[in-house]
């Protein structure tokens, strides 16, 4: 977080994947980062001014309860962005391309 190291600023990500966290682990610091579903999420309700997900919508089991737990921990007068891609429309992508296996994954 070099652009913002002198701002007041509390940093959190959050991620099913242990293997992902990992790696973020070892590419930032003075974040906290938690193993944890977004169906899910072991936060406060109005914890959050600033929500940020991108391209991680379509791998979440049940999206609707994302959604509620994303509200829940959302400050009332919070902003949420959200950045996704459309699968069904990218079958030609270049992740796709070099990792076919994981349209199919993408796909359910």
């Amino acid at each position: 977080m070099k652009y913002f190291n002198k701002t007041d600023i509390n940093w959190f990500g959050l991620d099913a994947s242990n293997d992902m966290l990992e790696i973020a682990n070892s590419k930032l610091e003075n974040v906290s980062l938690i193993q944890a579903n977004a169906e899910n999420m072991p936060y406060s309700s109005s914890t959050f001014d600033f929500i940020v997900n991108n391209y991680a919508l379509h791998h979440f089991k049940n999206k609707g309860q994302a959604l509620t737990e994303i509200h829940r921990i959302l400050k009332n007068d919070g902003i949420y962005k959200l950045h996704n891609n459309s699968t069904h429309d990218m079958s030609q992508w270049w992740v796709y391309y070099y990792f076919p296996s994981v349209y199919g994954e993408d796909l359910q």
